[in-house]
């Protein structure tokens, strides 16, 4: 929604804007030479050498290219790996239930819908290089036009509507100088993009800008006459231009565009929008700072093109403006060192001493020539070759100067440095994927997962702040879909074996209610494992398979093998061995109280097992009915009800093993009473038929006596009903 205000107020809030930007660039401008000094280094383009230099070397070692690039492959196989997922950690008792469920929505979502692979490795390059990368993450609604082929008319076909991530270059996002520990800390954020005149009108349509229509003509034409690159303020783009070998700056290929400064930040809003009042009239102003979005046109005069207030977009969220960021190092400072900066100055010495070893190699190679002025040699047509003969009047007067360079020196002192770039990054051999030609290399992936857990504590660190980052971002994303929530069960793909047995399947996926939205959630990213981790896994499934064939336990049971096989043709690659092999039939084991309730919320019907112990089935089934029936607005009326019949049945087989082991124990007090006579099985020596033996039977079971509390199949007693909950039809 658009903030209607005066003419005057527009005017001062373009007034702070233009102030604001001005002064944040002057402010971060030896932030930003060094930056586009890093991007230089990562692209390794090589300046010019000076003039008289121009046959020295000239090579710069990548030192900083290899290890961001090393970096960069080792975080992105974490985060966007094959088996990396989202779990969930719900906040309050009520949503544990739906934990699950929520995780499986999110890694869906994250990796699948949103298709976050391309823009994360971006976001990663950046925070990687330059020490803290930013994103603008709001919501998105993408959509494009079609022809209706019924009503042959043009309308609009949602191709995406959710959270947005879209890295931000440096350049693009303009902060004061102030201490801060998040980009929501500072007291304005400036973000910095280009638009074409017709993406302004259709962003007037949409609710983004106002006043688009009513000055076209002008907005069109200093699109027109627009440039791709300003003078000042996109130095790090500049330098991204130089490399590309496209100029930017002076295109005339490209079509008109114009900047957009969209501000964030604090502004105390009239008390009566019709008075005027200058920003320091507090007595007119309201007493606290809204925070506002606004739009400005720099070509246009710093003209103010969209004014909004982020409590009206974002009600609900605690931190509204729409940016998540990652930095390298948690150090106390805002902007933390990259590896352009943890690596220059060993970049530039190991630099140094590579030249120094190319001019000892062309020494070696190239001799130097001393001759007399009179000896008649002419060293402009001198060639140093195999079988070159030069005639000269003295040749005793030219003396080759064979040069004996020790090149063991420039050696040993790029291994050191090399070394030292490797303990301020933990970017060793093994990490990069690179084979080690020491005597004590480890020969199997176990102990290179090993060496590589030990020697990577710094690489750790580097996880350890990735994680917390990416669980902030995932946080941010899932509050967007509670501010935006969906108003219709949306699908989404999952397998019934990432499912687990927790919720519904249908047809490759499952659905999401919309009333499944509301709950408040943590979020942890599960790094996908790295192929050393992989292979020592396929090791360690291999060694353990062996020692379970020798199980008798495992042996005799078809399907614990049929299940541990399964897990070894998964580990080495194989997922469909249930497709050769079918799974046999469970063999009627007893089962867990948590299996049994799993069940329950599966729909399947449950059994009781003559093995299982009662009294602890039936404490545990009772807790776990109260925990749903308490579970808040849908509880699974159905699963409890079933879990009651079955601790009924629980109930009536404890009462039936009590008067079984009775009965047995009166006939074992019969047969010791009458084992001194002989008479054996009898009741007072007189032989016992089967007739009599049904009657005692019946005597001891209580079934005489009307079924009394405690015979099999008799109801619960009230003491028992006290304990159940109340389960809604």
């Amino acid at each position: 929604m658009q903030l209607a205000l005066p003419a005057n107020e527009l005017k001062r809030l373009s007034g702070r804007i233009e102030e604001d930007y001005n002064l944040a660039l002057i402010d971060h401008q030896t932030r930003v030479e060094r930056f586009r000094g890093y991007y230089q280094r990562w692209r390794n383009r090589v300046n010019p050498p000076p003039a008289g230099e121009e046959d020295k070397p000239n090579f710069s070692v990548p030192l900083i290219q290899w290890n961001v690039a090393s970096k960069w492959a080792d975080d992105l196989g974490k985060l966007l790996g094959p088996d990396a997922e989202i779990a969930a950690k719900p906040t309050g008792p009520a949503d544990q239930r739906l934990t699950h469920k929520i995780g499986r929505w999110m890694t869906w979502r994250v990796f699948q819908a949103m298709r976050l692979v391309n823009p994360f490795a971006v976001f990663t390059f950046r925070e990687t290089l330059f020490g803290r990368a930013h994103a603008y993450s709001p919501w998105v609604r993408d959509s494009y036009p079609i022809l209706d082929p019924e009503t042959g008319g043009v309308v609009e076909r949602m191709a995406y509507e959710g959270p947005g991530f879209f890295p931000q270059w440096p350049d693009d996002i303009i902060v004061p100088a102030e201490d801060a520990e998040t980009i929501h800390d500072f007291s304005f954020v400036i973000r910095r993009y280009r638009v074409r005149p017709d993406d302004l009108l259709r962003g007037e349509a949409q609710g983004l800008y106002q006043g688009i229509e009513q000055d076209f003509d002008r907005i069109y034409h200093a699109a027109e006459l627009g440039q791709k690159r300003e003078a000042r303020g996109e130095e790090i783009k500049a330098e991204k231009d130089l490399s590309e070998g496209v100029e930017y700056q002076g295109a005339q290929s490209g079509r008109g565009e114009l900047q957009v400064l969209e501000w964030y930040g604090g502004w105390r809003r009239l008390r009566r929008p019709k008075k005027d009042a200058r920003e320091d009239n507090l007595q007119e102003r309201q007493r606290f700072e809204s925070e506002l979005v606004l739009c400005v046109l720099p070509e246009l005069n710093y003209r103010v093109v969209g004014v909004q207030d982020l409590l009206d977009l974002y009600p609900t969220k605690r931190r509204r403006r729409p940016f998540v960021e990652a930095s390298l190092m948690k150090d106390g400072s805002y902007w933390s060192p990259g590896f352009g900066e943890i690596l220059e100055s060993i970049e530039d010495e190991t630099t140094v001493n590579h030249r120094l070893f190319t001019e000892a190699g062309q020494l070696a190679v190239g001799p130097l020539v001393l001759y007399k002025p009179s000896a008649g040699f002419n060293p402009d047509a001198f060639t140093y070759a195999p079988q070159t003969a030069i005639a000269t009047e003295d040749p005793s007067g030219v003396n080759v100067v064979r040069m004996q360079a020790d090149l063991q020196y420039p050696i040993v002192k790029e291994q050191g440095l090399v070394s030292y770039a490797e303990r301020v990054t933990g970017r060793t051999d093994f990490a990069m994927g690179r084979s080690s030609d020491r005597p004590n290399a480890p020969k199997t992936a176990r102990a290179t997962l090993a060496l590589l857990e030990q020697g990577n504590i710094r690489a750790n660190l580097d996880a350890l702040v990735l994680r917390e980052d990416m669980a902030q971002i995932l946080g941010h994303f899932w509050e967007l879909e509670q501010q935006f929530p969906i108003t219709q069960r949306t699908f989404f793909r999952v397998t019934e074996e990432e499912a687990g047995g927790l919720f519904d399947i249908s047809k490759g996926g499952a659905y999401m209610e919309p009333d499944e939205m509301g709950g408040r959630y943590d979020f942890d990213l599960k790094f996908a494992s790295s192929v050393w981790g992989r292979e020592a896994e396929r090791e360690r499934s291999l060694q353990l398979y062996g020692l379970d064939l020798q199980n008798p336990l495992i042996g005799q049971n078809p399907r614990a093998l049929w299940m541990i096989t399964q897990r070894i043709h998964k580990a080495m690659g194989d997922d469909n061995f249930a497709d050769l092999v079918p799974e046999p039939p469970d063999l009627g084991r007893p089962r867990s109280p948590r299996e049994e309730w799993t069940l329950a919320l599966q729909g399947e019907e449950i059994m009781v097992h003559p093995d299982d112990h009662d009294e602890l089935h039936v404490r545990q089934h009772i807790g776990q009915v109260q925990e749903e029936t308490a579970a808040g607005a849908r509880p699974d009326a159905s699963a409890a009800r079933a879990m009651l019949e079955h601790i009924q049945a629980h109930r009536a087989q404890e009462a039936q093993k009590r008067l079984m082991q009775a009965l047995a124990n009166q006939l074992v007090n019969t047969m010791a009473s009458n084992a001194a006579t002989g008479q054996g099985l009898q009741i007072g020596g007189t032989p016992m038929n089967l007739q009599r033996l049904q009657g005692l039977i019946s005597e001891l079971t209580g079934q005489g006596n009307g079924g009394q509390p405690g015979a099999p199949g008799a109801p619960p007693t009230g003491a028992d009903q006290e304990n159940l909950p109340p389960v809604a039809a």
